[in-house]
């Protein structure tokens, strides 16, 4: 189960940057960025970037992505 929690305003920032500057690249580094545990740590790291981008199917990273920037009832954000 990957978890996320509400991007913050220099998240925010990065995420926009990268979606203009990098397009589809753009995926690995939101998921390396938002991607929590259970326990709220982050799940990748920098050097997993390139592994996400070589080894994982992009429409997978993509609909984790869309669900990360769904709008989110207080149930989920309370599961988060």
């Amino acid at each position: 189960t990957i978890y996320w929690r509400p991007a913050n305003l220099r998240e925010q920032s990065i995420i926009q940057k990268a979606w203009a500057d990098k397009g589809v690249e753009a995926l690995s580094d939101l998921l390396v960025l938002r991607a929590l545990d259970e326990n709220g740590e982050r799940i990748f790291k920098g050097p997993d970037k390139v592994i996400l981008e070589t080894s994982v199917d992009p429409s997978v990273m993509l609909r984790i992505v869309e669900a990360m920037g769904e709008e989110e009832d207080d149930e989920e954000i309370a599961k988060k």
